[in-house]
């Protein structure tokens, strides 16, 4: 006789879901990932009050020491009316302004790895600091 406590019915349950999901989504795991990084913030006044309206935004790709990438002018790309609620705001960079792989593997590197910060300037004023891109973001390569 099968021990089906709950624990031991659970833990066979998961594993069959995992193997089920796993053959489910298998042709789809090497489709080329979408080009497109979202970028999410708080914007809040000089008080500390958060902002809600329309905002102008402009994202700029940098190295750490603030040249942008890829080498020369770098990317960037103009939002110009981007949605503020209660502080809260997101943005699909490469919406506009095509992103390509190349940028991010030309990336400086540093002790971490890949050094590529995200710049941003809401109604012509550069918020810093700069935002570092994490494994997230480098997973498109």
């Amino acid at each position: 006789m099968v021990d089906l406590n709950r624990r031991g019915f659970l833990l066979r349950g998961g594993n069959l879901a995992l193997y089920g999901v796993g053959m489910s989504v298998s042709p789809f795991i090497f489709a080329d990932a979408p080009l497109l990084l979202t970028v999410q913030g708080r914007l809040a006044d000089s008080e500390g009050a958060p902002i809600t309206g329309s905002k102008t935004m402009n994202f700029r790709l940098l190295d750490a020491s603030g040249v942008g990438i890829p080498s020369g002018a770098g990317w960037a790309e103009l939002h110009p009316d981007v949605s503020v609620v209660d502080g809260f705001f997101y943005a699909n960079l490469g919406s506009l302004n095509s992103l390509t792989q190349s940028i991010f593997s030309a990336a400086p590197v540093d002790a971490y790895g890949a050094a590529l910060f995200v710049e941003i300037a809401v109604d012509g004023e550069v918020l810093t600091p700069n935002l570092r891109l994490t494994s997230s973001a480098f997973s498109i390569l």
